[in-house]
């Protein structure tokens, strides 16, 4: 029912098992000392029940229709794939890699976070990026940390936690960025408004600009 490798140092060991999800961990990864208790729910679970909660979810993502958020995590495999890692295109072929799940207890590829997003079955950014974190997981459990196609995995979900990141920042502004339907698309109002300014980069002019997220320090 869970994994043999802990979620994040990839390697074997006594670990703990996530009550909702086959991800384990040692107590040391998790930076504790004691046993989590017996219905113990992983970080990666809770970043995702919180994400996912109306109460708690994004409130930017709250206003955009669920066929809408399928239509950005679209956008966001399409930009991962770009990455040009066809080896996660496809699941991993047993015949050719007859030990794969030996090792491997959750194969993921590209085509399956597709075949998931058609289905409906992300409610969140979370969710979709800790699906995708499969893919360089169960490349580092089985090809070792410097193998390339552990490094092409790692590539992978760096884009995905990107763009993820800029879908939470404002769906709206992702969705323009993608479709680009209007050539003064940057222009175009979101549903919630962005604070206007004139900016500088070094060797430009000062140019307007909008701000799309403010961060202390």
């Amino acid at each position: 029912k869970n994994d043999y490798f802990c979620w994040l140092c990839h390697k074997e060991g006594l670990v703990f098992c996530c009550e909702l999800c086959p991800r384990v961990y040692h107590i040391k990864c998790l930076g504790r000392h004691d046993e989590p208790e017996k219905d113990w729910i992983c970080p990666e679970c809770e970043a995702v029940l919180k994400a996912d909660c109306a109460e708690t979810r994004s409130k930017l993502l709250s206003m955009v229709s669920f066929t809408t958020f399928c239509t950005l995590l679209r956008y966001a495999l399409d930009r991962m794939r770009s990455v040009g890692n066809e080896a996660f295109e496809l699941p991993v072929d047993t015949t050719l890699f007859p030990n794969y799940t030996d090792y491997v207890f959750n194969p993921m590829s590209l085509s399956v976070l597709e075949r998931n997003i058609k289905k409906k079955v992300y409610g969140s950014t979370e969710a979709f990026l800790a699906d995708a974190k499969w893919i360089y997981h169960n490349a580092y459990v089985y090809n070792g940390a410097n193998n390339k196609i552990t490094t092409a995995a790692r590539s992978v979900v760096k884009v995905c936690k990107h763009e993820m990141s800029e879908i939470e920042v404002c769906p709206d502004c992702y969705l323009q960025s993608c479709t680009q339907t209007d050539p003064n698309w940057f222009c175009e109002p979101c549903r919630t408004p962005h604070p206007l300014v004139w900016a500088k980069l070094k060797g430009y002019p000062y140019w307007p600009a909008k701000i799309l997220r403010a961060e202390s320090g």
